[in-house]
C-alpha cells in the first residue's frame, strides 16, 4: 500500500505540473478555457500556475532516491521563490501597496471576474502556498521533520477543501478573505491534488503511519473516509437543491438532513462493526492455531515487542523462567526485568547483535536453585514487519543438557569402537602377514623334498632304466608327472601369497585394450576356436596389472570349459547395475551347479574332475583376491552344459 501510494503521489506531482503548464500556456495565447474552467468563475493567475509547478517540482527534487546536491539547491530555490511570491502577496493585501509583480509575468483582463486586483491572486492561495512551500523547508533539512511537513499540508489540504465547497454550494463567502481575489475553482483542486502529493510521499511516517498501514485499522480508514465524505457532501448539496426548489423549508431541510447523516453514519458504522467482527474472528481463530503450534514445539519461546514487554509465551518457557530463575511471568511485563542482574548485560550485547543482522545462538549453563545443573541453547529471532522494520524479538530456549550426555556418550562409544577396529585392524593385519609368511616359507620348504624326489626319479630314469620292467616304468612316470604337478601348484601358492603383499597402483585402466591384449595373448598360450564377442567396456581406476590378471584367468577359464563344444562362444562385455558398470565373461562351456556357487572362489576348490579339465583350483582365487583388494565384489552364475557368467565390478 504504501509502495503505491508513493508511486501516485510522483503521478500528482507530474500532473500538477503539466496542468500548470497549460495554465501559463493559456495566459500566453490569451486562450480563456485554460485560465478558468467556466467563464463566470474567476481565472487562477499566472502567479498562482507558476507557484504550482515550482512546489510541484520541489516536491518530486527532495523526495525518492538520493539525489545529487545541485538538484537540491534547485528545489530550495523553487521553495524560496513560491513563498516569496505568496508572502509578498499578502504583504500587498494587508498594507494595500501595489509592488507591480500581479501583472509581472502576463497581464490580466480589463474587468476580470471576482478579481480585487487584476493578477493578483487570492489571499487564500497565497496562505496555501505559504503552508506548502513552508512544509517542504522541514522535509529540505537534514534531519528531516516529518510531523510539521504534513500538518502544514493537511491544513492546507483543508482551506482547499472548504473553497470545493463554497463552489459545490454557491457560497461566495468561502473563497476569499477580506473582500480579496476569490480562489479559483482551478487553484483549490490544484492545491488538494498537491496536499495529497506531498502526503503520500511518506506514508509510513507519523501522522499517515496509522492511515496507510496494512493494519485492520488502517484498513477501514481508508474505506470510510471516502464514503463519509461524498455521502456527506451529496446530503448537503441535496438538501439545499431541494430548498432552492421550493420542497421544504429550511427546518425540514435540516431535519432531514440529520436524518440522512445518522443513516449513513450507522450503515457506515455497521459495516465497519462487521468487518471487525470477522476480522477479530479470524484473528481468534489464527491466535488459537498460533497457540497450539506454541504449545506444541520443543523449545520453550518467548515473543517481546522492542520496548522488552512481553507479548507472549509457552509453557516451556514459562516452566524454563520459573526453574532457572525462580520469577513468575506474564504478559505485559518487562523482560529484561525479569532477568537476573548477572544476565542483562549479555542479553544486551545479544540484543544489539540481532538487530545488526546477526545470528545469535549459543549455550548456557544454569545452576537452579536445588543445584541441579543444567545446559540451555539459546536462540534470537528478529521479527519484523512488512516493511522489514525490527519490532520485536522471538527469544527460544532449549534443555540440551540429556541430548548434550547422550552426545557425549555417544561420543565416548564412537572413541571406544574405534579402538576395538583399530585394534581388530592390527589384528587382522598381523594374521594375514602371519598367513603370508607361513604360506610363503611352505611353498619354500616343500620345494628342497620336491626336488630330492624329483632328482631321484631323474637318476633313475638315467642310471636304472634298461633295469626296469614296464611297471616300473609306469610308476616313475607317475613319479614325475606328480611332481610336476606339485611344482606347478607351489608356484601358484607362492602367486597366491604375493597378492596380500602387494600395494595397489591405482591409474586409469582402458579395459577395452586390456581385454584385446588378454585375448591375443592367450591365442597363442592356448589356441582355440571361440568365437569372441566384445561388447562396451567402460575405463576403469585400478591395478592394470592385476586386472590383467582377473581378466587372463576369467577369459582362460571361458576357453578352457567350452573347449569341448562344437562351435564355442565367449561373450565379454559390460552393464549397468544400481549406477555401477559391472564387467562379465560368459560362455556356453561345461557351467556348474549353483548348489556348489559358494566354492567357486576358494583355494583349489574345483567343481570338475582333473579327468575333464586340467587346472589346480586357484585361478579364481586370485580373481577374487583382487577384486576384494580394489574394494568390489565378484560372483558367478551357471548351469551344467549350459554355460557360466562371471561378473565383477570395482569400488
Amino acid at each position: 500500500m504504501r509502495t503505491r501510494m508513493k508511486s501516485m503521489s510522483r503521478i500528482i506531482c507530474l500532473l500538477v505540473v503539466i496542468l500548470g503548464a497549460a495554465v501559463l500556456f493559456g495566459w500566453a495565447l490569451d486562450i480563456p478555457a485554460l485560465k478558468s474552467l467556466n467563464p463566470a468563475w474567476v481565472s487562477m493567475k499566472a502567479n498562482s500556475a507558476i507557484c504550482f509547478v515550482l512546489t510541484a517540482m520541489a516536491l518530486v527534487l527532495l523526495t525518492g532516491t538520493q539525489k545529487p546536491r545541485y538538484l537540491k539547491y534547485a528545489a530550495f530555490l523553487c521553495i524560496v521563490v513560491t513563498f516569496t511570491i505568496a508572502g509578498l502577496t499578502l504583504l500587498q493585501y494587508s498594507f494595500g501597496f501595489d509592488s507591480r509583480l500581479d501583472e509581472f509575468f502576463f497581464r490580466d483582463d480589463t474587468d476580470p471576474v471576482a478579481t480585487s486586483h487584476p493578477g493578483r491572486m487570492s489571499p487564500l492561495s497565497a496562505i496555501n502556498f505559504m503552508l506548502v512551500s513552508g512544509s517542504l523547508f522541514f522535509i529540505a533539512l537534514p534531519a528531516k521533520k516529518y510531523f510539521p511537513f504534513q500538518l502544514l499540508n493537511l491544513a492546507s489540504g483543508l482551506f482547499s477543501l472548504v473553497s470545493l465547497l463554497g463552489y459545490l454550494f454557491g457560497a461566495d463567502e468561502l473563497l476569499t478573505i477580506s473582500r480579496g481575489t476569490n480562489i479559483s475553482f482551478q487553484t483549490a483542486v490544484f492545491f488538494l491534488l498537491l496536499n495529497l502529493a506531498a502526503l503520500f510521499t511518506y506514508p509510513e511516517e507519523s501522522i499517515l503511519k496509522l492511515v496507510s498501514s496494512d493494519t485492520i485499522g488502517g484498513e477501514l480508514f481508508r474505506k470510510t473516509l471516502p464514503f463519509v465524505f461524498f455521502a456527506t457532501v451529496l446530503l448537503g448539496w441535496l438538501r439545499l437543491q431541494g430548498e432552492l426548489a421550493g420542497f421544504y423549508d429550511i427546518r425540514l431541510g435540516v431535519a432531514i438532513f440529520v436524518l440522512s447523516v445518522m443513516i449513513v453514519f450507522t450503515v457506515t458504522l455497521y459495516h465497519n462493526a462487521s468487518a471487525l467482527s470477522k476480522s477479530e474472528a479470524t484473528l481468534k481463530q489464527f491466535e488459537m492455531h498460533l497457540n497450539s503450534t506454541y504449545e506444541c514445539l520443543p523449545n520453550g519461546l518467548l515473543l517481546i515487542d522492542n520496548k522488552f514487554e512481553v507479548i507472549q509465551f509457552n509453557r516451556l518457557f514459562q516452566h524454563f523462567a520459573l526453574k532457572c530463575w525462580g520469577v513468575n511471568i506474564y504478559e505485559g511485563q518487562n523482560f529484561v526485568n525479569l532477568l537476573p542482574p548477572r544476565r542483562r548485560d549479555v542479553f544486551a550485547v545479544n540484543y544489539r547483535k540481532m538487530l545488526a543482522g546477526e545470528k545469535v545462538a549459543y549455550e548456557v549453563p544454569i545452576v537452579t536453585a536445588e543445584g541441579e545443573y543444567l545446559l540451555f541453547s539459546i536462540a534470537f529471532h528478529a521479527v519484523t514487519n512488512r516493511q522489514e522494520d525490527i519490532v520485536g524479538c522471538f527469544f527460544a530456549c532449549e534443555d540440551i543438557t540429556l541430548q548434550r550426555k547422550r552426545e557425549e556418550e555417544a561420543a565416548a562409544e564412537k572413541l571406544q569402537l574405534g579402538e576395538r577396529v583399530e585394534q581388530s585392524h592390527y589384528q587382522y593385519v598381523q594374521v594375514n602377514t602371519e598367513l603370508d609368511s607361513f604360506t610363503y616359507s611352505v611353498s619354500h620348504d616343500l620345494r628342497a623334498p620336491l626336488r630330492a624326489v624329483t632328482s631321484y626319479a631323474q637318476i633313475l630314469v638315467e642310471d636304472y632304466q634298461d633295469k626296469l620292467d614296464a611297471d616300473g616304468k609306469q610308476v616313475l612316470q607317475k613319479i614325475r608327472y606328480n611332481t610336476d604337478k606339485m611344482g606347478k601348484l607351489i608356484d601358484e601358492l607362492l602367486a597366491f601369497s604375493k597378492l596380500g603383499r602387494k600395494q595397489l597402483n591405482m591409474q586409469p585402466v582402458n579395459m577395452a585394450k586390456l581385454t584385446e591384449t588378454v585375448i591375443a595373448d592367450l591365442a597363442e598360450l592356448m589356441p582355440n576356436k571361440a568365437t569372441f564377442v566384445v561388447g562396451t567396456l567402460p575405463d576403469v581406476s585400478g591395478d592394470s596389472g592385476l586386472l590383467y590378471q582377473v581378466m587372463f584367468n576369467l577369459v582362460s577359464n571361458a576357453i578352457k570349459y567350452s573347449s569341448n563344444k562344437s562351435n564355442p562362444w565367449i561373450d565379454i562385455g559390460s552393464e549397468v547395475q544400481d549406477s555401477k558398470v559391472v564387467y562379465f565373461v560368459k560362455d556356453n562351456g561345461a557351467g556348474f551347479d549353483m548348489r556348489f556357487a559358494d566354492k567357486l572362489f576358494g583355494v583349489f576348490q574345483r567343481l570338475h574332475g582333473e579327468n575333464e579339465f586340467e587346472g589346480h583350483g586357484i585361478g579364481l582365487s586370485i580373481v577374487h583376491k583382487i577384486i576384494t583388494k580394489h574394494g568390489g565384489e565378484v560372483w558367478g552364475e551357471g548351469q551344467v552344459n549350459a554355460g557360466a557368467s562371471f561378473y565383477f565390478r570395482l569400488n
